[in-house]
């Protein structure tokens, strides 16, 4: 072989090579463009926000002891002389009513003794008389709605035989709870030396107890008439804890007192995410107090703003538009108070719908979840931050104008260049 055609030969396979490793480019550099206009962004939970400041002012209280107490992180976050032990007063009937839910069915008909019936010294009363038969749900809407010490008494009977019986279930229940400083020796809260509690306790038997739904729902009904009886007509029963000053935000709750200037309050609240309960002892304000802590509720208690109303959170694909993703913002405000106080257990799940352009700003175009270790705590919705108009032929498949015009450039560069290349003979 001649040395002019073995030059030739290997300009040949030279420019092969050249054309083989530009191929190679234009198809890395079309994938690359392709795969980022794919790639979607994800809730960034660094993006959270602490939330609380335990040092936060909290109005002057009149209460003597005093607790705000988160139930979402199960611990103190206000207290004010909160292991003070106070007479609880009426509040006990919280827990008898509770009690009482958990042991008997509320169609149950109970006979009233002559103790229950026996009125106690300007107490409270639904007027039971000796013998009369009452159904457990009546005696329930008159222990919690009207404060009848009559009916929580024939609610203890009616659980253990008798009310010495009975508190000694209520003592075994709180000590179970954990809640070392409280002692009851009957169902109703009436004064007694060695019946008493704290801020701190009544805070987590309050939280326990309303636990209960069917609890809360007795405890937010600001009217109830019960049925007749054999010796006696409908009875109706008035909140004392609804009627008057308004509690914010309440979910259940029970007022007690002794004097005007002697009384208790304790309350479940939910606040957005936060679920929280006050409990307020020997007061003369009682529902000023509980309202001046559920207001400031949501400044002490540190938690995270996982996301906020209008901002970003993440971002979809959109078919058929100019742009072929857009971000999408929040629709909720939403926050979250995980018990470590870390943010790792917090996550936002995202069901965006199929949205094709064009597409308006403020377009709802899916929802989001978040989640406090598997446990759903809200919902929001997503909605479109941009305008989107409709783009060229490739949008439909996900490819914007601007890439589309890109892909062209490169194109065209590719091909001059191998143009060049053969017309040089390299």
């Amino acid at each position: 072989m001649s040395t002019n055609k073995r030059d030739k030969k290997r300009l040949s396979n030279r420019y092969k090579r050249i054309r083989a490793v530009l191929f190679l480019l234009l198809f890395a550099v079309i994938l690359i463009t392709l795969f980022s206009e794919r790639e979607l962004s994800g809730f960034d939970r660094s993006s959270m926000k602490e939330i609380g400041d335990p040092n936060a002012k909290v109005p002057e209280l009149k209460a003597e002891g005093a607790e705000l107490y988160c139930v979402n992180m199960e611990e103190a976050i206000y207290q004010k002389n909160a292991d003070e032990k106070i007479d609880p007063y009426s509040i006990t009937k919280i827990l008898t009513c509770y009690i009482a839910l958990e042991n008997l069915e509320p169609d149950e008909m109970v006979t009233v003794s002559e103790h229950a019936a026996t009125p106690l010294e300007d107490g409270t009363t639904i007027w039971l008389k000796e013998g009369e038969k009452i159904s457990v749900k009546d005696l329930l809407y008159g222990a919690m709605l009207e404060s009848g010490n009559d009916a929580a008494t024939a609610l203890a009977e009616a659980v253990s035989g008798s009310e010495e019986k009975f508190a000694d279930v209520m003592n075994e229940q709180a000590k179970e709870w954990g809640c070392e400083n409280t002692h009851f020796v009957n169902a109703n809260g009436w004064k007694n030396k060695n019946h008493y509690t704290t801020a701190h306790d009544f805070a987590i038997i309050t939280a326990r107890c309303f636990e209960n739904e069917e609890l809360c729902e007795i405890a937010m009904t600001e009217e109830y008439t019960s049925d007749a009886t054999n010796m006696s007509e409908a009875r109706t029963f008035e909140s004392h804890t609804l009627s008057g000053k308004k509690i914010e935000n309440l979910v259940g709750g029970k007022t007690g007192g002794w004097t005007s200037k002697d009384m208790s309050l304790a309350v479940k609240f939910k606040k957005g995410n936060l679920e929280g309960v006050v409990v307020v002892l020997r007061t003369p304000k009682r529902k000023n107090d509980v309202n001046k802590l559920i207001a400031v509720s949501q400044d002490l208690t540190p938690g995270y703003t996982v996301t906020e109303e209008g901002s970003e959170v993440c971002e979809a694909r959109v078919k058929g538009g100019k742009t072929t993703k857009t971000k999408l913002c929040a629709s909720e405000t939403i926050n979250a108070y995980p018990k470590d106080h870390k943010r790792k257990g917090i996550k936002v799940k995202f069901d965006r719908d199929k949205i094709e352009a064009p597409v308006k700003a403020g377009t709802v175009v899916g929802t989001y979840t978040v989640y406090e270790n598997e446990d759903k705590l809200q919902t929001g919705k997503l909605m479109a931050m941009e305008d989107i108009e409709k783009g060229w032929f490739p949008s439909a498949f996900y490819i914007s104008n601007r890439t589309t015009a890109l892909l062209g450039a490169v194109i065209i560069l590719w091909m001059l260049l191998l143009a060049v290349l053969k017309r040089t003979n390299i």
